[in-house]
């Protein structure tokens, strides 16, 4: 299996937050580079093939979504999630490694972290970039129109219907279903 490179994703460490804008770009840029020219985005496929990492899914405590194993270079899916919620899943781990997560030092970069929330900014971006690759823009402003709802939107990119909501809003392409 090929290792991942994690060269592409470039972020300004003098910034103050998290950048969920550029996550959310780069997720994008994933789904275009794989030539994806309609939903949905397969993202276990793209994991396995394009960046070399097993998926393997299997029943995990009620709490735990994922884990990221990058010595054995495996995601490990909560087997025991509804389907849409381990597609999303693996997004955001795929985002977390893309985004170099494990390199960064938020409390060095962040001023809005808590004690109590201490990774909100990784989260955030890592959603970010599984929003992007999930429903990227390209594809979400072409078939968005009143002749489609936002419900049959999510069920075309097999995401749930708060993500499309929450993509359908960041795109600010509510006004195409009025």
């Amino acid at each position: 299996m090929r290792k991942v490179n994690l060269d592409d994703f470039i972020y300004d460490s003098g910034q103050k937050q998290s950048e969920t804008k550029a996550a959310r770009k780069f997720g994008e840029k994933t789904a275009k580079e794989a030539s994806y020219l309609k939903p949905p985005i397969d993202v276990f496929s793209l994991i396995e093939n394009k960046y070399g990492i097993k998926i393997r899914k299997i029943s995990l405590n009620d709490d735990i979504s994922a884990i990221v194993d990058l010595e054995q270079n495996e995601i490990i899916i909560n087997e025991d999630k509804p389907y849409y919620h381990t597609r999303f899943t693996a997004a955001h781990e795929l985002g977390h490694i893309l985004l170099k997560h494990k390199d960064r030092k938020w409390k060095e970069y962040s001023s809005h972290i808590s004690d109590s929330n201490p990774n909100k900014p990784i989260e955030e971006e890592a959603n970010a970039f599984a929003s992007g690759l999930l429903m990227p823009e390209y594809l979400l402003k072409k078939l968005a129109s009143k002749q489609t709802t936002p419900n049959e939107l999510a069920k075309l990119f097999e995401v749930s219907q708060e993500a499309m909501w929450y993509s359908i809003n960041n795109y600010r392409l509510l006004n195409r279903f009025i």
